[in-house]
């Protein structure tokens, strides 16, 4: 059995935190030391909006990761959309399906949920990567940010 087919995706829980779930966000993010303490904060706080925290453990690690959020609009007779965040895998698992597992595990929850959409953002080199499961390129993502 490959790597991708003998790992389990699962609910993250706060003692990931001591198994390098930060450090596997620092590939493609800017992260900051976080007591253990903050880090329960925040994901109880991610938690209690609706956020939906994911991730693939091996040998006490993270190796993969991934996050979707589903929000009810006034439009489209209080239809739902999913944002899917926090896509990564850990430098020496990559290539393996691993994101490719998250991704379609993530698009089959905003499914059942009925989500008439689901977006994400992601680098320009990750587009390709995307397209592969129907995600195209539409309208233009604008951010303002406070602080870099």
């Amino acid at each position: 059995m490959t790597l991708m087919e003998n790992s389990a995706i699962r609910k993250m829980e706060a003692e990931d935190y001591h198994k390098g779930f930060l450090d596997l966000l620092s590939y493609a993010n800017k992260v900051e030391a976080m007591s253990f303490e903050a880090f329960k904060e925040v994901l109880e706080r991610r938690v209690s909006i609706g956020a939906q925290m994911f991730v693939i453990e091996k040998d006490k690690r993270i190796i993969a990761s991934g996050g979707l959020v589903v929000e009810t609009h006034f439009t489209r007779g209080g239809g739902k959309s999913a944002y899917l965040s926090g896509i990564a895998v850990r430098q020496g698992y990559r290539g393996l399906g691993l994101a490719k597992k998250m991704v379609l595990f993530l698009m089959d929850l905003a499914k059942k949920e009925n989500c008439y959409k689901t977006t994400l953002d992601c680098a320009e080199e990750n587009i390709a990567f995307y397209e592969r499961f129907g995600f195209e390129k539409r309208y233009h993502h604008m951010g303002f940010y406070s602080q870099e």
